[in-house]
């Protein structure tokens, strides 16, 4: 199963509140625009990759008997 630190980085990188308040914080914080969508498109892949990786992982061990 999915642990529950995984689960919370991962939510900390998905605009999902009350841990997009994090998101807002740093791109109220960056002035320059090329920075801002930077972040945009950026961040929210960095929580996808995070919870497909640990997904992938825990689906290869259920289903092959893989660690």
């Amino acid at each position: 199963m999915l642990s529950y630190v995984t689960l919370a980085l991962a939510a900390l990188f998905l605009p999902l509140f009350p841990f997009s308040m994090v998101f807002n914080l740093l791109l109220s914080r960056v002035q320059r625009g090329w920075q801002r969508g930077l972040i945009i498109l950026l961040w929210p892949h960095i929580g996808i990759g995070l919870f497909t990786w640990r997904t992938f992982r825990f689906l290869a061990g259920w289903l092959f008997g893989a660690c």
